[in-house]
């Protein structure tokens, strides 16, 4: 008796699977579909044709809105090492109390706030932004090399991050903020908006070519240029960035340059 019981409850069992399987699958909003199986942290979501939705929200918009939300504010109430710096600027590996500094991660996001600054005009930021950049040079020892983690038993010279972004991310960083980062000695291409192909430095000039013939390049001098020429043309000087001029912005020690052209790719910059 008590075998057939067994049978008979192994039998309902079996019969049932489907229909318990589907007590996973789960109607969330009008046309959704929440599934048993998980992407990343979240469930996933699908309309009725089994097309992938956002977790949050079917509307697009709305989720993204949220989930940006939720990074921005995990990011902005992170708490702070011992001299005022958030532990988001030093690279350390989760959870917070393991001492591993890191590099490339820490000056991408001096260099992402840095732009984030030019581009609304709110420079709070500027000051920790410095200090990341600050921070992130102390893995780079008197031989150049970059290594990560922290831990002197597990030291790593990590190519990709300590001399692929790591190095960008600060030329970057001097491209936005060239009066304070970038050096007053040396005469030095920081960004351009196109591509630069090629560029040759010599004494009496600086000659690059641009991928592409509408482009502005900023620049860092010890003093101010003599002239400048895009495909043979003179450039004029103005006090606002506009087509075919270049503005000069004097410093206490020399001054940056920004050279806006919009019908050549080739120029030159006579000392």
């Amino acid at each position: 008796m008590m075998k057939q019981k067994i049978f008979s409850l192994l039998l309902i069992l079996i019969l049932n699977l489907p229909l318990l399987a589907q007590e996973h699958i789960r109607k969330t909003w009008e046309g959704t579909y929440r599934h048993n199986q998980r992407l990343g942290r979240h469930y996933i979501n699908t309309d009725s044709a089994g097309n992938i939705l956002p977790w949050f929200r079917p509307d697009i918009g709305i989720s993204f809105d949220y989930v940006l939300n939720r990074l921005w504010e995990f990011w902005d109430s992170m708490p702070y090492v011992f001299d005022g710096t958030r532990y988001y600027m030093v690279h350390r590996e989760w959870p917070w109390n393991k001492e591993y500094p890191g590099n490339s991660h820490t000056s991408r996001y001096a260099y992402l706030e840095l732009l984030y600054s030019q581009m609304t005009g709110d420079w709070s930021r500027k000051v920790n932004s410095i200090r990341q950049l600050i921070w992130a040079t102390y893995s780079v020892d008197t031989e150049g090399r970059n290594e990560y983690p922290g831990d002197p038993a597990t030291n790593e010279i990590w190519f990709t991050d300590g001399y692929g972004d790591y190095v960008a991310h600060y030329l970057n960083a001097m491209a936005v903020l060239p009066q304070e980062l970038a050096s007053p000695e040396k005469d030095r291409m920081l960004g351009c908006l196109s591509v630069i192909r090629n560029i040759h430095y010599s004494e009496s000039e600086i000659s690059y070519e641009t991928d592409d013939s509408n482009s502005t390049e900023v620049l860092r001098f010890t003093s101010k240029p003599r002239e400048i020429f895009v495909n043979g043309n003179m450039l004029k000087e103005s006090n606002l960035p506009g087509n075919n001029s270049y503005v000069w912005q004097p410093l206490e020690k020399g001054g940056i340059l920004y050279v806006v052209h919009g019908d050549g790719n080739n120029v030159k910059i006579l000392k």
